[in-house]
């Protein structure tokens, strides 16, 4: 069995599963592969393509480097309800999940379906970055509740500060032993949804940065696999039984 499948929850709080891939640049003289990729993929993203501006920078410590934003055009592919989603950017290449999300197999097999016909359309030198980043969003019932019930993470009022704390944003990275590797977790509160219920945000992004060379597609997909594990992990880890039982599990 896939070490990966793991407990399953009637309310998932996965807001937004995306996987992401960057590569080093190959054959220069081969085109933007977003209309090639298009044509193999559009039974399934069967949405219409768009053209999108975004902008990107050097981040350290989740803050950009010198101040440098540059903007860059991505092309997405959408399937026809917008919830399944493939954007091709010059090196990139990320495949996104929105509610409903169907699981890590429905998941995994999309990736391994989009990665290696992108690669053998774009004929980069292979595979130079992986991302892997859940973000969920944990709506509560109650209006005054205590994160800590929900999230090991205590968030403590130091000595002379009020003891309600009503807002909070939390940047943590952590690296593992293996170099390039590490685990970028973000939490705070986020809008109220509606009166009696509190929501908060969960992100976590297990990074997998090639240190010595590009890697193969089939190296890349083996990585994503242990991303995901460390990705449960820290999921699992973090949450409280308190939050299992708002998320209802079923095993």
């Amino acid at each position: 069995m896939d070490p990966t499948a793991h407990r399953q929850y009637r309310q998932a709080p996965i807001a937004e599963a995306i996987c992401e891939f960057q590569f080093a640049p190959g054959d220069e003289s081969v085109a933007f592969p977003s209309a090639k990729l298009h044509e193999e993929i559009k039974q399934t993203y069967d949405g219409i393509p768009r053209a999108v501006l975004t902008l990107v920078g050097g981040f350290q410590g989740g803050v950009v480097a010198g101040g440098d934003l540059t903007s860059t055009e991505r092309v997405q592919l959408p399937n026809e309800d917008q919830s399944r989603l493939v954007t091709v950017g010059q090196n990139l290449l990320s495949i996104n999940i929105l509610p409903p999300y169907a699981g890590w197999i429905d998941f995994q097999s999309r990736v391994h379906d989009v990665l290696p016909r992108f690669m053998r359309i774009a004929k980069p030198r292979g595979v130079t970055r992986i991302g892997l980043r859940y973000i969920n969003r944990l709506l509560i019932p109650g209006d005054n509740i205590s994160p800590a019930e929900f999230l090991n993470m205590p968030i403590r009022s130091p000595s002379g500060f009020p003891t309600s704390v009503e807002s909070f944003l939390s940047r943590l990275e952590f690296t593992y032993g293996v170099a390039g590797e590490r685990l970028v977790l973000t939490v705070s509160t986020l809008p109220q949804p509606a009166p009696g219920r509190t929501a908060l945000l969960l992100d976590l992004d297990a990074i997998s940065n090639s240190i010595s060379a590009p890697i193969s597609a089939d190296a890349a997909l083996a990585k994503l696999s242990e991303l995901k594990k460390r990705q449960h992990e820290a999921f699992e880890g973090i949450i409280t039984d308190r939050s299992r039982e708002v998320f209802d599990a079923t095993a």
